[in-house]
């Protein structure tokens, strides 16, 4: 059996998912504030508008989304607007509206340690980690596709040179 994040191992994870799925089988998961500490419980939670934040392990709070070009890659946003990819190598459609997914995929933190930095080289050749801030990470469509396929991004919709990732997207 696979190890890792990708490899969704029996563990930590599956029992999270568990425990979540009985509770909620239960009707204990009514009230927002249930909601909230199950979630928190998991390490991560949902802001008003319904997005999933990450919690790492340092306590920084980092935005999650999905890549919509790829199915299966997640971008995360950190706290200081550093672009991460992760990709899960067992789901191709992710469901970020749905806690259980979300506390499978994520609540053993080892998701961290996965994650991907997104990388760019500017016009005099150093290699400076794409950031974005919080709107533009919202709305940008998908990354990851521009820097696996190793093409020049869109100046226009990105403002960024050549991206890759140290590591690597399957």
């Amino acid at each position: 059996m696979a190890h890792g994040w990708n490899g969704m191992p029996p563990g930590k994870r599956h029992e999270a998912a568990q425990a979540y799925a009985e509770q909620s089988g239960k009707g204990k998961l009514k009230s927002q504030k249930a909601l909230d500490d199950i979630r928190l419980k998991n390490g991560f939670k949902r802001i008003a508008d319904g997005r999933v934040m990450l919690r790492g392990e340092n306590g920084d709070w980092y935005s999650l989304r999905l890549d919509l070009e790829i199915p299966g890659v997640m971008l995360l946003r950190d706290p200081k607007g550093m672009i991460y990819a992760l990709q899960s190598g067992t789901l191709r459609q992710v469901d970020l509206a749905d806690d259980f997914i979300i506390t499978l995929l994520f609540s053993d933190g080892e998701w961290e340690e996965s994650k991907l930095p997104l990388l760019f080289t500017d016009d005099e050749g150093n290699e400076l980690g794409l950031q974005m801030d919080a709107l533009d990470f919202r709305q940008v469509v998908g990354i990851v596709k521009e820097i696996t396929a190793g093409q020049e991004a869109n100046s226009a919709s990105l403002g960024y040179g050549k991206l890759e990732t140290r590591g690597s997207l399957q």
